[in-house]
């Protein structure tokens, strides 16, 4: 593991952390999600979930042309299918495109620590399940014992996923990018000269988002203070360099405050023609607003300043639901909220906008034991299961 000298760290920049940004409406706050990506390379965001009881992995495969029709078939049964089973110790860490062909690889951890890319069999054809391609499962590494994974995306725009760990457990602590490299199609491995430490949190905060923020092909950062400051919880977002190991200073900067009781974070673009992502808020308390109302921040395109005539309240959630990600389900180039229920159904709003929905879809409803587990640590409760 190397940690380079120029790790800028959070400490140096609490001043700019001072001034809370003014928001439109009632202040809302972030989520993360489930385990979503691409599994068949049609533009459209799938759903991986796990039985509890025997490790098994299964994908569900979004239906072309999922909309909000009653009865509507938003599933597509032909291509979706049971991946493989994880042996005891084994857990998933993350999706991504860890070979830059198109379609989502899992990422798992065995019981000694190390860090495994199960990859999509891109031989696949339309029309038939997602499978795995065991000739082409990767090592990455093995992080020191404490360090926990946040997040897999790319952070040096070469169309491979790259993988972030963080230490004590994501509370704080120093911040490590694994940097992977594979042939298009190929077996992924860890770049160990080009991977580093971009940046330490002080005590107390989270990484909340690990994602491109700004449409640089880069993914940042996006920490949040656990201890209340003012009248909320202080967000500060990280732009990384180029390299993908160190953060662009200078362009790093606070979108504003979370207000107490509300979740954060999860990410994607809602608004039309913008290259920067957007990030969404869940009321999980009631305080300021509706208990599960979702609020979306329109950010510019620097990925740090707020678009305050942007931004809007989204959808309220029913008792029982809460948003288990951001993604684009109907290939519009809008992200969509997947929102999950206690009994195991799934449901798509499908988003036109920061606050405009055009339906709800439903997808599917898991098994009783198996569940859409979560890969960021925003929320305060971040996993449905059904019952």
């Amino acid at each position: 593991m190397k940690f380079v000298t120029t790790a800028v760290f959070l400490a140096l920049a609490l001043g700019l952390l001072s001034t809370n940004a003014v928001f439109a409406g009632a202040p809302p706050a972030l989520t993360p999600g489930a385990f979503m990506g691409d599994f068949n390379n049609d533009g459209q965001q799938d759903v991986l979930i796990m039985d509890s009881a025997t490790g098994a992995l299964y994908v569900y495969v979004t239906a072309s042309g999922i909309d909000g029709t009653p009865g509507a078939t938003n599933v597509d049964v032909a291509q979706s299918g049971l991946l493989t089973t994880l042996t005891p110790g084994q857990s998933v860490k993350g999706v991504g495109d860890f070979n830059n062909d198109g379609r989502a690889d899992v990422l798992i951890q065995d019981a000694a620590g190390l860090l495994v890319v199960l990859v999509n069999d891109n031989a696949v054809g339309p029309g038939s399940p997602v499978a795995l391609d065991a000739a082409k499962t990767g090592s990455i590494a093995t992080p020191p014992a404490g360090w926990d994974v946040i997040g897999a995306a790319d952070a040096n725009d070469d169309g491979n996923a790259d993988v972030y760990v963080i230490d004590n457990g994501g509370v704080g602590g120093t911040v490590y990018t694994y940097i992977t490299q594979a042939a298009v199609g190929g077996m992924p491995s860890v770049d160990a000269a080009g991977s580093g430490s971009p940046i330490g949190l002080p005590a107390g905060w989270l990484m909340s988002v690990v994602g491109d923020l700004n449409g640089d092909g880069l993914s940042d950062m996006m920490a949040s203070n656990t201890a209340v400051i003012n009248a909320g919880n202080q967000v500060y977002t990280f732009i990384t360099a180029a390299g993908g190991v160190t953060v662009d200073v200078g362009a790093s900067g606070n979108p504003g405050a979370v207000p107490t009781g509300w979740g954060c974070c999860a990410a994607g673009n809602l608004t039309a023609g913008n290259a920067s992502n957007d990030f969404a808020v869940v009321n999980e308390s009631g305080a300021g607003g509706p208990a599960g109302l979702i609020y979306v921040y329109a950010l510019n395109d620097d990925g740090i300043s707020v678009d305050v005539g942007a931004s809007a309240a989204s959808v309220g959630l029913p008792v029982g639901w809460e948003v288990a990600g951001l993604g684009d389900f109907n290939n519009d180039g809008i992200a969509d909220t997947l929102a999950a229920n206690t009994d195991g159904s799934l449901l798509v709003y499908l988003n036109t906008g920061p606050g405009t929905v055009s339906g709800a879809a439903f997808l599917t409803q898991m098994p009783g034991g198996w569940s859409a587990p979560d890969f960021l640590q925003g929320m305060s409760a971040n996993e449905v299961a059904a019952q």
